[in-house]
């Protein structure tokens, strides 16, 4: 009913056409924080976060002036504000946990865009 018990050198030579094999590990191992922050900027909260805050900045000034009076300007300024700080943080945090980002084509459009 079960097939045999095999040894594990009869498993590897089993599953040796799976794929190729990994990378070498490197001696110089990726510290904690790059790792943290490249899980932070990848990860689907931020992600949808981002997203969110980018269509804030497209479409609050308008719906702001069409649909509210001055009173309400504070609270614009201040989820506009707290867009930019989540902007900026991205920016850090993609610099630091992602090495090509630095200085690169998304690194300059990401400052244009936040600045």
């Amino acid at each position: 009913k079960y097939p045999p018990m095999t040894t594990s050198s009869q498993n590897t030579r089993a599953f040796s056409n799976l794929g190729p094999d990994p990378p070498p590990m490197n001696d110089k191992k990726e510290s904690t924080l790059v790792f943290v922050c490249r899980c932070v900027v990848d990860s689907t909260v931020v992600t949808t976060l981002t997203t969110l805050c980018t269509i804030y900045a497209l479409i609050a000034e308008d719906l702001k002036v069409l649909f509210f009076n001055k009173p309400v300007d504070p609270v614009f300024n201040i989820c506009t504000l707290i867009c930019l700080v989540i902007f900026s943080s991205e920016i850090v945090l993609t610099t630091i946990g992602k090495p090509d980002y630095f200085l690169g084509f998304f690194f300059t459009l990401d400052i244009v865009a936040t600045g």
